[in-house]
């Protein structure tokens, strides 16, 4: 049985243990099989669960702590009468090799206000991304290639 299915029926059995079926118990033993699964992954086959997992966690706060900075920018921008923008394109090489890595990193780019991922080359090589403040382009691919792109090959992989 896959570590994950083990996860949802120690979650379910806590449901039932508790004596209430609801989503906030659902949760509670989600976390809680989790955790018992953790100290016992020694005696589990290989898996890639325990990894993953946290790497999602990581990757939500990555994105989320960007998003809230970006939406900061984005709503300056806004209520200021004088126009700071310095909107332009970039060409970004990602590390992505699937379809899969490459849409997950386009569309997260797309998700944060003030960056767009516009296209990506023929091979798949390259992303093109407009974004809305081009301060120091070479710090927006960093952050792209060296923040963003990691968190998500560390789940995705």
């Amino acid at each position: 049985m896959p570590i994950f299915s083990s996860n949802v029926l120690l979650a379910v059995i806590w449901m039932f243990l508790h004596g209430s079926v609801t989503m906030n118990q659902f949760l509670l033993g989600f976390i809680l099989g989790y955790v018992i699964l953790y100290f016992f992954r020694g005696l589990l086959p290989d898996s890639s669960y325990f990894r993953r997992t946290l790497g999602i966690l990581k990757f939500l706060l990555l994105f989320g702590w960007k998003n809230v900075q970006a939406n900061f920018i984005v709503a300056w921008e806004v209520i200021t009468p004088s126009n700071h923008m310095r909107p332009g394109f970039l060409k970004i090489d990602p590390e992505s090799d699937t379809a899969l890595e490459i849409t997950w990193l386009a569309n997260t780019i797309s998700l944060i206000p003030g960056t767009l991922t516009v296209d990506t080359s023929e091979d798949d090589d390259f992303l093109y991304i407009h974004a809305m403040h081009i301060r120091d382009p070479e710090e927006i691919k960093r952050e792209i290639t060296e923040d963003i792109e990691p968190a998500i090959l560390e789940f995705l992989r």
